[in-house]
């Protein structure tokens, strides 16, 4: 099973399009607010251009969190797979400020009481053709159970999820989104990336 490598670069082609459109939007904003406090500078007009920047800024650090693009312009990568790592990572679950209260020997104490949200993280590390290490993170443990010492792994340029190009497989990860799909299907589960099989 392999994925519909045309509809990969499509797909790609159309997020870096709008990645690039959002930060244009984003800078030319920045822009106008700028010159309208620099032409009027009264205090209401660069109070609200103050407001409206700071609020670009926070939109901008989302985009790129949506985005990556550090991996949505990054090239191919392909190599052989030499190590793999997986480690567990904790994380706060919402915000909370309602506490719970422990009684020990010394008295009251206060416990937080936010949940946490308990995930496993994966690593592999491809040897390139050059004899060079690349580090892809980002991965879990599903996609790792796939991958096997000495598989050729392909990550496409613009998605995060190598692909096994070695070897058949039963299941393979989606290169877009990540999900473990089955031979069997016809379609991503969770993207619908189309599903080719030989």
């Amino acid at each position: 099973m392999t994925y519909d490598l045309t509809e990969i670069k499509t797909r790609v082609k159309a997020k870096r399009k709008s990645f690039v459109i959002s930060l244009c939007a984003i800078c030319f904003s920045a822009i106008a607010a700028i010159i309208v406090m620099l032409a009027f500078p009264d205090i209401t007009v660069v109070f609200i251009a103050t407001v409206l920047i700071i609020t670009l800024i926070f939109i901008l650090v989302k985009i790129f969190e949506k985005y990556q693009p550090f991996l949505l312009f990054a090239k191919d990568v392909r190599g052989i797979n030499v190590k793999e790592h997986e480690y567990v990572c904790t994380q706060r679950k919402g915000f909370s400020i309602s506490h719970r209260y422990t009684f020990t020997r010394t008295g009251v104490r206060r416990v937080s009481n936010q949940r946490t949200k308990t995930s496993t993280k994966a690593i592999v590390y491809l040897q390139l053709p050059d004899g060079d290490i690349k580090v892809i993170e980002g991965l879990t443990n599903a996609h790792t159970d796939i991958y096997d010492d000495g598989d050729e792994l392909l990550r496409i340029s613009g998605t995060k999820y190598p692909i096994i190009t070695s070897r058949s497989v039963k299941k393979h990860p989606c290169p877009i989104c990540g999900t473990v799909n089955r031979i069997q299907d016809e379609n991503c589960f969770s993207c619908n990336l189309k599903i080719l099989h030989p």
